[in-house]
């Protein structure tokens, strides 16, 4: 056996890589590739997102139709003065963030005093 056979053999040198090869300057490239493919390469991937995109339209629309989504109420008072009106309902623990009186127009006064309405037909 000579002393050719018994050293060890060099591992031979790694080529070098060009940018934007294979495994090169932007791996996350490929791995954002292979994340998309992942994700929409499927019909039933893509079933699922639209069912998740509708989640937030019903609960919408069921908001909606159950009338809690302006937090809105009017009621008759009758002869209480609105301040007293206000002071209880926050005393009850309702939380009011308005409180409104409304009042009645020129012309429902007008009505009101003179018994007929008028007309603006140009």
């Amino acid at each position: 056996m000579s002393t050719a056979d018994l050293r060890p053999a060099r591992p031979a040198a790694a080529p070098a890589r060009r940018p934007g090869a294979a495994g090169g300057a932007r791996p996350w490239l490929r791995f954002l590739r292979s994340e998309l493919r992942l994700i929409f390469g499927r019909w039933r991937n893509l079933a699922l997102l639209a069912v998740l995109a509708g989640i937030p339209v019903l609960i919408g629309v069921a908001l909606k139709l159950s009338g809690s989504g302006g937090g809105e109420v009017s009621a008759q008072i009758g002869g209480h003065a609105p301040e007293g009106v206000c002071r209880d309902l926050v005393m009850a623990g309702v939380p009011v963030a308005g409180f409104d009186t409304p009042r009645p127009s020129l012309e429902d006064l007008f009505v009101e005093l003179t018994g007929e309405g008028f007309d603006v037909d140009g």
